[in-house]
């Protein structure tokens, strides 16, 4: 359904974990940014950042949970290490991924 009164730019995805606004112009941001300055409708704000880690995220989980069931691979042991590491000091708009990750014992 759209609505006849609300006019935004048209959604074209380059890359889905890039964070972008629309002011007055297509703009590169950060999660950051958009958390403090373009977090409103008329900026239509992507957050690729929070996306991406939510993706990282739920793919560690799955490995996690995989390896927690017996099933024994080689790429989930790598997963849960790398991921574990790119963000064991990570905070995004106010949320701790280290905290998140550290949260998990493997």
């Amino acid at each position: 359904m759209t609505c006849p009164h609300v006019t935004r730019p048209p959604i074209l995805t380059e890359n889905e974990f890039m964070s972008i606004v629309y002011d007055s112009a297509k703009k590169r941001t950060s999660s950051d940014e958009i958390s403090k300055k373009y977090n409103k409708d008329r900026y239509n704000p992507k957050d690729g950042e929070i996306v991406k880690a939510a993706d990282d995220l739920a793919a560690f989980v799955e490995a996690y949970l995989a390896k927690e069931n017996g099933i024994q691979s080689e790429y989930f042991e790598k997963a849960i290490k790398y991921l574990k590491k790119k963000y064991s000091s990570k905070s995004i708009c106010g949320i701790n991924f280290g905290q998140i990750y550290e949260d998990f014992n493997s």
